[in-house]
């Protein structure tokens, strides 16, 4: 192989000195010349000393993240990069996932006198780099050598598509299962990235059903996906064919013009969830109290949070760190109504009719109380009255009875099931003020208008 041939500066001069407005001499006519150009004039990938590209070699995964860092560098200015690097030393809270990364690239070790130890650690400290539960890391030189696949080529590009503003919709997961073939969620590790890549449109497939994400990628292939990154307007974004979705107009985090799709259950759309939704778009605005319309693409869930006022709102919004937000968040009434579509995809129907769980429900309304429960019941009373009416129709004030006792009583007790106008909810009141109601949705409902 051509590293056991040639010196490591005639490698350090392969990936680092681009052909700055020449043509390589075995691009001409392929079909990711043009792509191949652009990139290298850029300083994103270069050629080897011979003038030549070998756009039909495999690329290596150190130079692929290279290739991601450069492009990351053209996009946001390398000094700006230096900074976000330089703060993800400093002291902070961090996730769990973040602390099981940081724990498990600790081990990776460089030469001083490799070619790209400085980016590789660069990368690491941007968390870029592939790290799955029971997958091997790239924690040594013999692995950074190693051949890339497309799936943890799609991992590293959705990490660092948040320097682009890019964020993959999981509510796309279940329209992605039943089109793509070729990924496996029991087997293969990186099958959520590549799906996201996909739903991004970073990463194309086949066209015939298959994205292949545990075929290596060519250096010609890391050319063309890596220019929907360097120019996002050339990215196509996947769309369900012919799914129904309503367009969220509220939403205090997504710019306007949000598409919300319906959820699948057991193939087909849950119009339940999506009409529900779209009344939740349509009523956020009362005469009293404030209420926040958010969504969290990573889990597809769709959360409404109420407050006496925006100012406390913002005071929470404003917390430094997560203890700080805990804190404060018991000087406010607080209560949050949440919308999980993926729950409503990841199981059948027939299963979680039956299932007192909520991890099986789309609907949890949750009352932190707080000693402010007749500020809730003040403020959001009207709000409340049209969402229980909607789920629960004939039997909405017997559901809205039950609402006030727990606040005005702060009532505990043990969890209970009962049906309430044919949706299956549980309860669970823990006293003072507190409780948490999960609603399933209304089978059949494909058909609803």
């Amino acid at each position: 192989m051509l590293r056991k041939i040639i010196p490591l500066i005639i490698i350090t001069m392969v990936l680092l000195t681009p052909l700055h407005g020449l043509a390589f001499t075995d691009t001409s006519l392929h079909w990711a010349e043009s792509d191949i150009d652009t990139l290298n004039d850029v300083s994103i990938l270069g050629g080897y000393p011979d003038n030549t590209f070998r756009p039909n070699s495999n690329v290596t995964r150190v130079e692929f993240i290279c290739m991601v860092m450069r492009t990351i560098s053209n996009h946001i200015g390398q000094e700006n990069l230096d900074a976000i690097i330089a703060e993800t030393a400093q002291d902070q809270e961090l996730l769990p996932w973040e602390e099981e990364f940081d724990e498990v690239y600790s081990i990776l070790r460089l030469s001083d006198s490799y070619w790209a130890t400085g980016t590789v650690f660069d990368a690491v400290k941007l968390r870029l780099l592939p790290y799955e539960y029971g997958t091997g890391p790239y924690n040594n030189i013999f692995i950074l050598k190693a051949a890339i696949t497309r799936g943890e080529a799609a991992y590293i590009m959705t990490q660092a598509a948040k320097f682009f503003d890019l964020q993959a919709d999981r509510m796309l997961l279940p329209y992605l299962k039943n089109e793509i073939k070729d990924v496996s969620f029991s087997t293969y590790a990186y099958s959520n990235a590549a799906l996201d890549a996909y739903a991004l449109g970073l990463l194309t497939g086949y066209g015939d059903g298959r994205l292949k994400p545990t075929s290596l990628i060519t250096r010609a292939e890391a050319a063309a996906t890596l220019i929907r990154l360097f120019d996002t307007d050339r990215l196509s974004p996947y769309t369900p064919e012919g799914a129904p979705f309503i367009i969220l107009e509220n939403l205090a985090n997504y710019p306007t013009g949000f598409r919300y799709y319906a959820p699948l259950a057991d193939g087909e759309p849950q119009l339940d969830v999506l009409n529900f939704v779209k009344l939740i778009d349509e009523s956020l605005v009362s005469d009293t109290g404030y209420r926040n319309l958010v969504y969290n693409p990573q889990n597809a869930v769709l959360g409404v949070e109420f407050y006496d006022d925006e100012g406390d709102y913002l005071t929470l919004e404003e917390a430094d760190t997560r203890d700080e937000y805990i804190t404060r968040l018991a000087n406010f009434p607080y209560m949050t109504l949440t919308i999980s579509a993926l729950n409503t995809s990841n199981y059948s129907a027939s299963s979680r009719a039956t299932a007192l769980n909520s991890k099986y429900n789309p609907y949890l309304l949750i009352s932190w109380g707080n000693s402010h429960e007749q500020d809730i019941i003040e403020n959001h009373w009207d709000i409340l009255t049209v969402y229980c009416d909607f789920l629960f129709g004939t039997d909405s004030q017997q559901v809205l009875d039950k609402i006030e006792r727990y606040l005005t009583k702060g009532e505990g007790g043990a969890t209970t099931y009962q049906t309430y106008g044919g949706r299956l909810a549980s309860w669970k009141p823990v006293g003072n003020g507190i409780f948490m109601m999960e609603i399933m949705e209304v089978y059949p409902t494909v058909n609803q208008e």
